[in-house]
């Protein structure tokens, strides 16, 4: 049985993460956030985190800038203070990390090296399936 207090988000982490450099545009980030479905982008430097672009972050700058933004380099417009976790934190300490900083996604490294990102909905999915084992358990 899963003890959910101890789930780790290695995990449930995905890997490989979608990343771009700091010379890429917005534009080039809207590309594979519509590619790969995804929300967010990591902005590396080879395997180093750098910063983070959510599509929010992206509907925020082409409100103010209008669509020429689009052209701009990523690092304008990420989040340079990135929240993270390393791999062997629970899956109960994301939940309270996402929810106290209001973030939907958490970059997962180690020594300040990318191993992985999960989403809100990754963490809430990992506590739900526990919790329905457990309670398949109970009701036996």
């Amino acid at each position: 049985m899963t003890n959910t207090l101890r789930l780790t988000l290695a995990s449930i982490m995905k890997n490989p993460v979608i990343t771009v450099s700091e010379d890429s545009t917005l534009e080039d980030v809207v590309e594979k956030l519509a590619i790969y479905d995804v929300g967010c982008v990591i902005v590396t430097d080879g395997n180093l985190v750098r910063g983070i672009i959510s599509e929010r972050d992206i509907i925020r700058a082409l409100k103010e800038h209008g669509v020429k933004v689009l052209e701009e380099p990523v690092v304008k417009f990420m989040t340079k203070e990135v929240i993270s976790l390393p791999p062997e934190s629970t899956v109960v300490e994301a939940l309270h990390v996402m929810f106290s900083k209001k973030i939907r996604h958490l970059v997962i490294s180690k020594d300040g090296e990318l191993k992985g990102i999960v989403s809100l909905r990754d963490v809430a999915n990992a506590i739900f399936r526990s919790f329905m084992v457990i309670f398949s358990y109970i009701i036996r």
